[in-house]
């Protein structure tokens, strides 16, 4: 899918269509951007800053913008396209996942009428897109801290487009079943070697087709049943090579997991 980048726009060149869910700080919508100097458009993801934020969310805002353009491009993760920060509302224009959520993709292809067909080295493919966007996250320093099929967009070439990067983490957190044992704790520190355990939950959830992670345990018995060394099972559409790839992630040392650049 080509994108180019649009840079800072007046919101009058922006024309919001349908709402696409939230971000990490306002309304997600599809629009178009009006390109400065041509005759023609762009098909965008825009997040919109409500017109209630305080001056900290508003400063807040303009500082994730800020990381993700010195972040620059990458063609797995879902990249800043441009902005309208001297006017409001403040937008923010990102690559659109036009096939949705990962998740969303992984359950609508159980169905034996989906054309998708997402079975064997798809699926492959599909994980092997989540580590580079994450690889290329850990190159430059940057944590993700909330990794899941979920934080996953798919664009129209199916490629994966990791999520949510560079964004504050939620306040209260639902997102117990993706996280490494050691991060449990909310003082802890994010890490890689954590992205890494949450990037193993996330490539289970690719070779289930969707599935809820350790679907049967309660989250309040979630960390003594790990400490015990339960792990996830083999998903059925995974080879053996790729399960013991993912066993690796889970180890219950960090320092013993891989990196991204190994996987």
């Amino acid at each position: 899918m080509s994108t180019d980048l649009v840079g800072a726009v007046h919101p009058s060149s922006v024309h919001l269509a349908h709402q696409l869910g939230s971000g990490a700080f306002g309304l997600v919508y599809q629009g178009l951007v009006q390109l400065q100097g041509m005759n023609t458009t762009q098909i965008v993801a825009v997040e919109v800053l409500p017109g209630s934020a305080s001056l900290e969310e508003q400063d807040a805002f303009c500082t994730y913008l800020g990381r993700l353009e010195a972040l620059g491009p990458h063609p797995n993760l879902v990249d800043l396209l441009g902005h309208c920060l001297g006017d409001t509302p403040l937008m923010g224009l990102f690559t659109l996942g036009n096939l949705g959520s990962l998740r969303e993709l992984l359950r609508a292809s159980r169905q034996p009428s989906d054309s998708l067909s997402l079975k064997g080295a798809n699926l492959t493919s599909l994980a092997r897109d989540v580590a580079c966007g994450m690889a290329y996250l850990s190159l430059h320093g940057i944590q993700h801290g909330y990794l899941c099929a979920a934080n996953v967009l798919v664009d129209s070439d199916r490629a994966c487009r990791v999520s949510r990067h560079c964004a504050p983490l939620p306040a209260h957190r639902t997102y117990e079943r993706w996280l490494a044992p050691e991060l449990w704790e909310a003082s802890a520190p994010l890490s890689q070697p954590g992205d890494v355990w949450a990037f193993g939950v996330t490539a289970w959830e690719i070779f289930t087709l969707g599935a809820t992670p350790y679907v049967t345990q309660p989250v309040f018995e979630l960390k003594p049943w790990l400490a015990s060394g339960h792990r996830l099972e083999k998903p059925r559409l995974a080879s053996a090579a790729t399960f013991a790839l993912l066993t690796d992630c889970w180890a219950a040392e960090a320092q013993q997991r891989p990196d991204f650049t190994a996987l």
